[in-house]
């Protein structure tokens, strides 16, 4: 089994995209890093030329495509490898000790060709401990179905992603994951979750807050996160309707997905800063998505 990893970039921060890399390179065969014309390329440069005696391939593009067309990317470079696998993931995430093992050895004790995605457990960098990456048991079932996940950290089937169209680059960035995931699930494919692996990733600038004695967390996504989160939902709930109407547990997900975003703006309100800017943006977002026709 040869497994990949890809790592997309958009002005990274370098010791985040340090610690990514040296959590994959002992676990993987070759690292894609795939670079949306960041800033910094030639600090990125610079911090790669240490780790010569790995195989890292960097990938430049001269104006920001969007996450999706660098997976896509990462994909068809995977499946050029003769990669059986690949583990996408984000600029500010890191894998666990253990991950690619953990989840070689699931697939072995699955035993089924329709597996698309492991994916695992997230701590948030903002709430947990950067440094700890150790193997760590959550409880005695070692694995689970999932309906979705995000990209960071998703041990992917590189042939299944492809035959199932790989990612939606119109939606530039946020839900794309999701939409990847329902197309698996569309092409038969299974995806599962390891529960004693865990990826560190950075959801926002989440805090901690406490409002009339109620404690929550508020992710602090920028503007235009924001506006990508709030259209591409409803672009979601267009392109995906037939599996909505045909698979309750979807529709459990998007259910608690609409809750979520109905009640962020509170959050907002409450507790973070632009408070205009990203009304607006969620407000724009939405009536564009409103509007998208269906993707055929």
């Amino acid at each position: 089994m040869k497994v990949a990893a890809s790592i997309v970039t958009y002005n990274p921060d370098l010791g985040s995209l340090k610690q990514n890399l040296e959590s994959l390179l002992n676990q993987v065969e070759i690292v894609f890093i795939i670079d949306n014309a960041s800033d910094n390329i030639n600090d990125i440069k610079i911090l790669l030329n240490d780790y010569c005696d790995y195989d890292i391939e960097l990938v430049e593009y001269k104006s920001n495509k969007g996450l999706a067309y660098a997976l896509n990317n990462a994909l068809s470079l995977a499946n050029d490898y003769k990669c059986d696998w690949i583990i996408t993931m984000d600029q500010d995430s890191c894998i666990s000790k253990g991950y690619t093992t953990e989840c070689q050895r699931l697939i072995e004790i699955i035993n089924n060709d329709k597996i698309g995605i492991i994916c695992s457990e997230i701590r948030d960098k903002n709430v947990y401990d950067s440094s700890k990456l150790e193997l760590y048991n959550l409880n005695e079932k070692t694995f689970n179905k999932e309906i979705a996940c995000i990209t960071s950290g998703s041990f992917t089937n590189v042939k299944a992603g492809i035959a199932c169209g790989g990612f939606d680059n119109s939606m530039f960035i946020d839900q794309i994951d999701y939409d990847f995931c329902f197309k698996l699930i569309n092409g038969g494919f299974t995806i599962f979750k390891a529960n004693n692996i865990f990826i560190l990733h950075e959801l926002g600038k989440t805090v901690r807050k406490n409002l009339a004695g109620i404690n929550y967390l508020t992710t602090n996504h920028s503007p235009k996160r924001l506006y990508y989160i709030y259209r591409n939902y409803f672009i979601l709930r267009k392109n995906h309707i037939n599996l909505i109407s045909s698979n309750q547990e979807v529709k459990k997900w998007f259910k608690k997905q609409g809750l979520r975003l109905a009640y962020r703006p509170f959050k907002i309100l409450f507790s973070e800063k632009d408070k205009f800017k990203k009304s607006k943006s969620i407000i724009v977002g939405i009536f564009e998505g409103l509007r998208t026709t269906l993707v055929k």
